[in-house]
């Protein structure tokens, strides 16, 4: 693929959120602050829309495996749910119905479900049988509230959301993947430069239509990589270590504490570092930083002693995880 194809979307990206500024006015899609949301003044939230419409466009110039291209176009559809859930405060139970309703759709048209774990030493393949269809249904809204939990401070679920495409670059041999990877990259890259108010841009937020999309993306274009064989399962899981950790880590700490599990609140660890360090930057790149280095230690045990080895340290390393987590917090 040409740079100059890069360079033409990066700028379609620019235009996109440039042009969706004055949309979040008119369709009130402004996040205001709070005692909770320490910003200032209203913020659009319309990043997620913006990156849907270049998916779109990405499907309309360019030829991709028909199963990504499905996911690009329904990723569109939960941009749509999560500006809703933006605009109207959707209840948790509610929004994870409608959560679903994208993914059920794309499972249903395209047929795409984790139908296995992969393949692992003394178990041999793990298959799911009769349950591929709600294991995948569990797994994607899953990895998608766990992308929402990352996006607490601005920049910090699109870089990390980088960081674990950036890994399934360099983990994967086919071209096409890679191709698709860097278009992705830099839509997120492009929001990110907004989000983050890079030479003086105009901050944009992700909103619900961004993080939902991020993770449905993220979620559906794993399990493609993993039904064709491009990447192991056992290594695939370590690019999105962060989210999987957090995400696992913040629901036993309000089972815990008897909160609800789906509550906003500043439980995260990105708040936690921000008790401490005062930079966003800081915060969001040592996060990115820990989503790569687990994933090197990880993909390495992988490597040299196998998949079941790596499947029990991804476990031990959580637990270290939660346990630093924990003493941050205190």
């Amino acid at each position: 693929m040409s740079n100059l194809n890069y360079f033409i979307f990066f700028i379609i990206i620019f235009l996109l959120l440039y042009i969706s500024i004055p949309f979040a006015n008119l369709l009130n899609l402004l996040d205001k602050p709070s005692a909770r949301k320490m910003h200032t003044g209203d913020i659009p939230m319309t990043g997620g829309i913006a990156i849907a419409i270049y998916l779109l466009i990405l499907t309309k110039y360019f030829i991709f495996y028909e199963l990504v291209e499905q996911i690009f176009i329904y990723s569109f559809l939960i941009s749509i749910i999560g500006s809703l859930d933006d605009r109207f405060h959707f209840k948790a139970s509610i929004k994870l119905i409608f959560q679903a309703i994208p993914v059920l759709l794309l499972i249903h048209e395209s047929n795409i479900v984790l139908n296995d774990l992969g393949y692992y030493e003394y178990i041999g393949l793990v298959n799911l049988g009769k349950f591929n269809t709600i294991f995948t249904l569990l797994a994607i809204i899953f990895l998608i509230n766990a992308v929402n939990y990352a996006d607490g401070i601005d920049g910090n679920a699109s870089l990390i959301a980088i960081s674990s495409f950036i890994l399934i670059f360099f983990l994967s041999n086919d071209a096409q993947i890679k191709n698709i990877v860097i278009f992705i990259i830099i839509a997120i890259a492009g929001f990110a430069s907004f989000n983050l108010s890079l030479l003086r841009l105009p901050k944009i937020f992700l909103g619900d239509s961004g993080s939902m999309l991020i993770g449905f993306v993220l979620s559906f274009f794993l399990i493609f990589i993993h039904n064709n064989k491009i990447i192991e399962a056992a290594v695939l899981i370590w690019t999105i270590n962060y989210f999987v950790f957090e995400f696992i880590a913040t629901c036993i700490d309000r089972i815990i504490s008897k909160k609800k599990i789906f509550s906003p609140g500043n439980d995260h660890f990105h708040f936690f570092l921000k008790q401490r360090i005062k930079s966003n930057f800081v915060i969001i790149f040592i996060i990115a930083l820990l989503n790569i280095l687990f994933a090197l230690i990880g993909i390495n045990i992988y490597k040299y002693f196998g998949s079941i080895f790596s499947i029990i340290f991804y476990v031990f390393l959580f637990i270290i995880f939660f346990y630093i987590r924990k003493k941050i917090s205190t």
